[in-house]
């Protein structure tokens, strides 16, 4: 800013076209101008504008005047060409044009400043000339000067952030929390290109422990994991896990509207815990029934929190058990002894919760330990049927000691179904016998029953579904069955007269003929084969082949009942070799050319007593003529006889069965 200068000079110059001597030096007075108009500061003068100036409190002592200019230079010391005064005072006659004029009747006229005109600082001159022959003057200082621009208003004022009481404020390490935070003036970052002021400041949050909140702000993180919902609500998500900075000990959550610095902030206390962690190292027992009720269940680790030692943000340790299926296991309590003891009552595992593990979790999240129980549901299981064919079975029953109860095993046959009690069995592999007295004649082929298990601990009894097994192989139970015992007849055994018959040799289709005891003949028909005494073993010709070899090769008389043909082996229907004490004949045919038998060549039979012990094998592989009176089975011998069936007997009753 440029200030008025008043500097008061008296210049005396001589001029020859007037006279003034009689004049005395003036003494000229004058206490500066003042300015009016448009944007007028002082003596500031902005370029574009017209001032009104008034010479106030000037004069010239003793005589004033003879006229008084006004003149305006630049820097330079010249006249400055922007700035121009009016108006003109004076006479017409005056020798030389000054300027403009004032007198003491005139103290006003007017300065404009053209536009353009450069900043600077100029000089106003006030003249006085006294009689040609001497001046006064003063000079003032005005500044001009192009003004700034406005400045801009200030920002409007932006909200004071205030903040509710938190929930929860008791923070855990290992933690995620999210929090709704309540309070006023919260501010959303703007996505505008030109956002406001308070937008420009949005809300932050961070917390601070440690220090001093007006000096050193100790620990700071912050937590960018936040949304500002509006300007009353605020939801954060607050990790307390592995990469915080902070521990555990009082904390100070600060919420502020921040750019570069914070226009409002405002504060709220937290607390930061950290619990103890818990570890199991033993749970006993591990084993649970299902359906059965276990009054102490103990628990062995470290790191459990007792209830003296329990706050809001580190509770007493808690136990929750939860099948593999996702099933909860029901605890009635949960008594935390010590920091290495829990001890749980009523620990009860349903009933129908089938054979899996059980997870045991001790601890709150994120502060917790898992372990592994093992659940064993009751159970009964047909496991082995390879010995069917003697009427016996294996079963494993599961469940606790001290169960026992009725076992209900259902044979399924073609036709019948058999069903049979075993009474008061526990748990373990079970071998069981089916009472073959009792079990229909049938093929069978699968079995499934169910197990009444009553639990010692008074629970009662459990109904335990024995699965539907597939038999290891069909079995094809006859029943009790007589074995007669047949053989090839001797010749030389047998009495009574003979018969004309002829035998051929099936190499060569020649005969030859002769006579064979009558009683050998008709017994060999029977049988299938004899030893005679003359041609060693004999077969008749209707069950060889010899009788389509040496077809028109039979000789005249010979025929079905008296044509024999020579062999080395005794064989059967089932044309293989028969053993004595081995094979056996049956009916059906077992070679099925006659018609469907049940039993088939080279089955294995077991001839059992009552008490499923196996008294002798035999293996089918003849045909039995004389069983069709049914449930008769004649089993071949290497005895002499003519008949064995009159010369030894039966070989006696048995219950019999094959498998296929």
């Amino acid at each position: 800013m440029l200030f008025l200068l008043f500097s008061p000079t008296f210049c005396h110059a001589q001029a020859s076209f007037v006279n003034c001597d009689w004049l005395s030096d003036p003494q000229f007075y004058f206490t500066g101008f003042s300015y009016t108009g448009t944007q007028a500061v002082s003596n500031t003068l902005v370029p574009g504008q017209t001032y009104t100036v008034t010479a106030g409190g000037w004069g010239v002592s003793p005589a004033g005047c003879l006229y008084e200019v006004i003149r305006v230079y630049n820097s330079a010391g010249q006249i400055d060409p922007y700035v121009t005064t009016s108006p003109v005072f004076g006479s017409p006659d005056q020798p030389f044009p000054y300027g403009n004029y004032v007198d003491a009747t005139h103290t006003a006229f007017t300065i404009t400043v053209a536009s353009g005109t450069p900043d600077e600082v100029d000089i106003i001159q006030l003249l006085c000339e006294v009689c040609n022959s001497s001046a006064s003057y003063y000079d003032a200082q005005i500044s001009i000067q192009t003004p700034l621009p406005p400045s801009p208003p200030p920002p409007p004022p932006c909200g004071t952030i205030t903040i509710n009481p938190l929930t929860p404020s008791t923070w855990t390490m290992g933690k995620t929390y999210h929090v709704t935070i309540t309070g006023t003036d919260f501010v959303a970052p703007s996505t505008s290109e030109n956002p406001t002021y308070c937008q420009e400041n949005a809300t932050r949050l961070w917390v601070q422990q440690g220090g001093d909140s007006g000096v050193d702000y100790g620990g700071i993180e912050y937590f960018p994991d936040f949304k500002v919902v509006s300007p009353t609500q605020i939801t954060a998500t607050i990790k307390m896990d592995a990469s915080t900075s902070l521990t555990a000990g009082p904390a100070i959550l600060w919420v502020g509207n921040c750019d570069d610095g914070c226009v409002t902030e405002t504060t709220v206390p937290v607390q930061i815990v950290e619990c103890d962690v818990p570890n199991i190292t033993e749970i006993k027992p591990n084993t649970w029934f299902a359906g059965k009720t276990y009054g102490n269940v103990v628990i062995k680790g470290s790191g459990f929190t007792t209830s003296d030692k329990a706050i809001a943000a580190c509770p007493v340790t808690a136990i929750n058990i939860t099948a593999a299926d996702n099933g909860v296991v029901p605890v009635s309590t949960v008594n935390v002894d010590s920091k290495t003891k829990i001890t749980l009552t009523g620990v009860a595992p349903p009933a129908s919760d089938p054979t899996e593990a059980a997870s045991v979790t001790a601890g709150t999240a994120p502060n917790t330990a898992t372990a592994t129980a093992q659940i064993e549901a009751l159970s009964a299981t047909v496991t082995d049927t390879g010995k069917i064919q003697d009427g016996t079975v294996k079963v494993k029953l599961v469940a606790p000691g001290g169960t026992a109860g009725d076992l209900t095993l259902n044979l399924y046959g073609e036709n019948d179904t058999y069903t049979q009690d075993f009474t008061s069995l526990s748990p373990g592999s079970q071998k069981l016998d089916f009472d073959l007295t009792s079990v229909p004649p049938d093929t069978y082929s699968t079995a499934d029953g169910t197990w009444n298990a009553n639990l010692s601990d008074g629970s009662g009894a459990q109904s335990v579904n024995v699965p539907s097994v597939t038999l290891a192989k069909e079995w094809i139970y006859l029943g009790l069955t007589r074995f007669s015992q047949y053989n090839a007849p001797y010749e030389s055994q047998c009495s009574g007269g003979s018969q004309p018959m002829y035998v051929f040799d099936r190499s060569s289709c020649t005969y030859a003929s002769g006579q064979l005891n009558a009683k050998f003949i008709s017994k060999t028909q029977l049988n299938g084969t004899g030893m005679s005494i003359n041609y060693g073993l004999l077969k008749p010709i209707r069950i060889t082949n010899a009788g389509k070899l040496c077809k028109g090769k039979l000789p005249p008389g010979a025929s079905s009942l008296n044509t024999f043909v020579q062999v080395s082996t005794v064989t059967g229907s089932c044309n293989t070799a028969i053993a004595a004490n081995h094979s056996v004949a049956t009916f059906p045919n077992p070679n099925g050319k006659e018609e469907t038998p049940l039993l088939l060549c080279k089955d294995s039979l077991n001839l059992d007593q009552a008490d499923n012990t196996t008294a002798y094998t035999r293996v089918v592989a003849d045909k039995c003529p004389a069983c069709i009176d049914g449930n008769h089975i004649d089993s071949f011998t290497d005895n002499q006889a003519c008949d064995a069936h009159g010369a030894i007997g039966d070989l006696g009753n048995f219950y019999t069965s094959t498998t296929r």
